[in-house]
């Protein structure tokens, strides 16, 4: 019947929807739409989401302007190939006054492939009226309903549904017509969707009205809400005639009016009513400040090249001043931001720009009342939501955090930071001896497991500044590659025009163990002290490649970086957006030295030494010496099955194998460390891959403890602990006879989950451990990385 027909695949109408209207009036590729070129690399850096992006490109456009587009990750002279007009499957390299042809090849390109380059905005437009013209028909709804229906009023699992529907069945089609791999690049199209609707009111709209359409609550709030802040602040949100929302059957979730604290739109008086509005100006003077394609960088260079016209009129100058405030904002260089807002002497947005850099340098009070200073008004920029944001983040600097609104909350107004920095239990001094001392991390105090020691916020946002393409290339220096270019022009850049930059450059993160040791708050911003030095190219350079984190854009966190390695680490880093929190993992005595892992520890020591060469030292933590005492004939066996193994899943020689491996590797280890169990544990900690696969495979309650016991030893708190803590309570939770076990299972899961994130309250551990979950049934990296 009606219900079995509702449930057969919607593919082949998402098929015949794209030829539609690709036909009519193209989806914004190939002769259809020739503004869109897409481009295919044959190597994309590592980060990409694709190798396929598009670019939009006038019509008639020549391949010269191809290059300037995409300069600088395109070098000069860098192959440009495009299908040969004569030979069929040929591809003929193109010269710069050729045209550009609908698909182009890149054999080398040097830039990371973002979510917001693999569709252009009209391309993007195109996709989201084709999702609104599946989601109207009657097969579709019906499919919803039925989905309704089954859910029995549970939203997550009628979202889970939604879900695979849209991951199986509608987005493949649509990934594959733009070239994008159909299971990996599936969701890259809603991605990029997500990246250019950020500031633009028609595709808001468009969101809003898809989110309605597919009946997904908190999607269609969150739409709802970004679109009331893009619109004029005294209309509220208005719908387009016709839309879903503009409808007399709007939903009766929608809510009537803005909620989100972040975005207020008035003060209200004692009755309730409205007393006047103050809109935030913060997304508009970061948009103003760029041209069409420039990336953050470019922009700073740009605006200080107009400044230094000394012919221009003082209105004009200090327009210049708020737009490059803006920029300097958004690449996180709050004190140079602070100086353009001065001198903007009360121009529109320098209110706002003297606001968020206060902010950013932790100078809350002055950020909430500096009426009539420096020609600015409060009027000018501060609303409720504004204050309300900033008064968070004072509590957040003095240590009282609200772990479920860090986590899950808004983000902030823009231009400002999103979390604050916090310096807790924690001071910076010298460990070793003579020519061996080297600066480290102490407990000021007794600290217990799971405490908050601190939040650090990177130096610059790498991720602004280079997301798309950073300008600027460094001459002379032909033995870096071309990722630390990029990032040695930002901190370049960032050191000649902010002073806290050029002192964590300059003394900070390069003097090494030779000079005193700063005081630990001059790593923070409300540190930052009022003049700069002069910083040479080769020692910001080295503090790259010391201190940067290369899988994340090459950020520098001053104050984290000051946390030595250990294999055996007392603390762990948890990455929330832009910060980093520093916890400890397990109780730390007062002036006990303070330790991370820099990688993936729980690996054989002759892998950890390795990685340790591009630190240029040898770890000689506790753990890795009691492993140098182990002669290497017991080790062979096992460390050729570790290379057998594919991550996580069983071993294809047999389950009998492995625990055979295992137990001959225990015996051994125990017989070189008699009566010292957790230095065997250590050892055993660096084979985890063979305990795992005997776990997953046998789903054995006494595999499952000895696992575990590992990760308590040598690494708890670490993600993938928390991840297998919650497999260790469900196996025992759902095993028969194992259902004796799961109140243990589940203390284990609770305390690693603790270890990471803190104490919380039982609804907000309830929402994490969902995350977790997510994380390990579909995949995913840790909630809060992005």
């Amino acid at each position: 019947g009606s219900s079995v027909r509702s449930m057969a695949s919607v593919e082949p109408l998402v098929e015949r929807h794209i030829k539609v209207l690709s036909d009519k009036s193209g989806l914004g590729v190939g002769c259809k739409d020739p503004k869109s070129v897409r481009v295919t690399c044959q190597f994309a850096q590592v980060g990409s989401v694709s190798k396929v992006f598009h670019v939009g490109l006038p019509v008639g456009a020549q391949v010269k302007l191809l290059r300037q587009r995409l300069k600088p990750h395109l070098a000069a002279g860098a192959a440009v190939l495009g299908d040969s007009p004569v030979y069929a499957g040929l591809q003929v390299w193109l010269d710069d006054s050729d045209f550009v042809p609908e698909t182009v090849v890149l054999p080398r390109f040097d830039g990371k492939v973002v979510s917001e380059m693999v569709l252009t905005k009209n391309q993007c437009r195109k996709v989201q009226q084709l999702l609104q013209l599946i989601f109207e028909t009657p097969e579709v709804q019906q499919r919803l309903n039925d989905f309704e229906e089954h859910s029995e009023g549970v939203e997550h699992k009628y979202l889970w549904r939604l879900g695979a529907m849209l991951q199986c069945e509608i987005y493949p089609s649509i990934a594959r017509y733009f070239g994008l791999d159909e299971k990996a690049g599936a969701v890259l199209p809603v991605a990029a969707i997500g990246s250019h609707s950020q500031y633009d009111l028609r595709m808001t709209e468009a969101w809003l009205n898809l989110e309605i359409l597919m009946r997904n609550k908190e999607r269609a709030a969150q739409a709802y809400m970004q679109l009331a802040h893009l619109q004029a602040p005294d209309s509220g949100p208005q719908l387009a005639p016709g839309s879903p929302g503009a409808q007399a059957e709007c939903p009766s979730w929608l809510p009537s009016e803005p909620v989100n604290p972040l975005w207020p739109l008035a003060d209200r008086g004692a009755d309730g009513a409205r007393q006047g509005r103050c809109a935030w100006p913060g997304d508009g003077l970061l948009q103003s400040a760029l041209q069409d394609g420039e990336d953050l960088l470019a922009a700073e260079f740009r605006l200080s090249d107009l400044l230094e016209r000394p012919d221009e009129g003082r209105e004009r100058r200090c327009e210049w001043h708020v737009r490059r405030a803006a920029v300097r904002l958004g690449l996180g260089l709050y004190d140079a931001a602070l100086a353009d807002a001065v001198a903007a002497e009360g121009a529109a947005g320098a209110a706002a720009a003297y606001v968020a850099a206060n902010a950013g340098l932790q100078r809350y009070d002055e950020a909430l009342h500096f009426d009539g200073k420096h020609g600015l008004r409060e009027g000018d920029a501060l609303n409720e939501g504004v204050r309300s944001h900033i008064e968070l983040l004072t509590r957040q600097s003095q240590g009282n955090m609200d772990w479920e609104r860090m986590y899950w909350g808004a983000r902030a107004p823009a231009l400002l930071p999103q979390t604050a920095e916090y310096l807790g239990p924690v001071k910076l001094g010298l460990l070793g001896y003579s020519s061996s001392r080297r600066r480290c991390l102490f407990a000021a105090r007794a600290v217990e497991a799971g405490e908050l020691l601190m939040s650090s916020c990177a130096l610059v946002n790498m991720r602004a500044a280079g997301g798309k393409r950073v300008a600027g290339q460094i001459s002379g220096m032909p033995y870096l590659r071309e990722t630390v270019t990029v990032a040695l022009a930002v901190y370049r850049r960032a050191a000649q025009i902010s002073a806290h930059a050029a002192n964590v450059l300059g003394t900070a993160l390069s003097d090494g163990c030779f000079r005193a040791v700063l005081p630990m708050r001059e790593l923070f911003w409300h540190g930052a002290p009022a003049h700069g030095l002069s910083v040479e190219d080769a020692v910001v350079s080295g503090v790259i490649c010391t201190n940067a984190f290369k899988d994340l854009d090459h950020s520098i966190f001053p104050a984290a970086s000051m946390a030595n390695h250990s294999c055996l680490p007392n603390a762990v880093v948890v990455k929330l957006g832009d910060t980093f929190l520093l916890r400890a993992r397990k109780s730390i005595d007062s002036g006990q030295e303070i330790t991370i892992s820099y990688y993936d520890t729980m690996v054989p020591l002759s892998e950890r030494a390795e990685r340790c060469k591009g630190w240029k030292f040898t770890c000689v933590c506790p753990r890795c010496e009691a492993e140098r005492r182990i002669p290497r004939a017991p080790l062979v066996v096992p460390l050729a099955m570790l290379k057998q193994l594919n991550g996580m899943r069983a071993a294809v020689m047999g389950n009998g194998n492995v625990s055979e491996v295992i137990e001959e590797l225990e015996a051994a280890v125990g017989g070189c460390f008699s009566g010292k169990t957790d230095e065997a544990l250590w050892v055993c900690s660096g084979f985890v891959g063979l305990y795992m696969s005997l776990a997953e495979a046998s789903e054995s309650s006494d595999a499952w403890d000895k696992l575990l016991r590992l990760f308590e030893v040598a690494h708890p708190g670490s993600f993938l602990h928390c991840k297998l803590t919650l497999n260790r309570w469900r196996v025992a939770r759902t095993e028969g006879a194992g259902q004796a076990q799961a109140p243990a299972a589940w203390r284990q899961c609770v305390e690693a989950h603790r270890l990471r994130y803190g104490e919380m309250s039982r609804d907000t551990f309830t929402r994490l451990l969902e995350e977790t979950r997510q994380s390990v049934d579909q995949s995913r990296e840790e909630f809060c990385m992005d």
